[in-house]
């Protein structure tokens, strides 16, 4: 791997390398397809077939890959944490996003106008969205309602900050 990185993402188990070519290279643990990979471990940075990657985050259980294009694509467990697909896959969002960021169950993204969206796991308002009336899991992105326009977002397992 001659290339250099532009951005690093891990997780507790698994490492998602961005390319300057807009290429991703992965290793760690695969369970789950976190990886889109055929092997259960993965020892080597080994190519992820994405193209026009712009940026990577890593979930516990999956990966997310944000596309020139401003589109998502997953790969491991979907929000719904019962999608186990051998492909990527893609999350709709109502706009192009131009920022991710993953905690240990959900993901938050931030749209090329600077609004907030957000899905996965809403234990103690970790997605930003109010009371969600014992739901265990969102599964679609939602826009959470903020005053201000975001430029870029960070996700710990169980938290989440938004910059303006």
């Amino acid at each position: 791997m001659n290339v250099p990185i532009q951005n690093i993402s891990q997780s507790h188990n698994h490492t998602l390398l961005l390319t300057t070519k807009e290429e991703v290279f992965g290793f760690g643990e695969n369970t789950d397809n976190k990886l889109a990979l055929s092997k259960k471990n993965v020892q080597l940075p080994t190519r992820i077939n994405v193209e026009d990657c712009i940026d990577v985050a890593c979930g516990a259980s999956s990966s997310v890959f944000l596309l020139k294009d401003g589109s998502v694509k997953v790969a491991g467990l979907g929000a719904n944490r019962n999608t186990r697909s051998k492909n990527l896959y893609s999350i709709s969002f109502p706009v192009s996003m131009s920022s991710i960021a993953c905690g240990s169950s959900h993901t938050v993204a931030i749209s090329n106008n600077g609004k907030c969206y957000s899905f996965g796991c809403p234990d103690n308002g970790r997605l930003g969205l109010g009371s969600e009336n014992g739901a265990t899991m969102i599964s679609s992105p939602r826009l959470v309602d903020l005053e201000v326009q975001m430029k870029d977002v960070v996700c710990g397992s169980a938290l989440r900050s938004y910059f303006q």
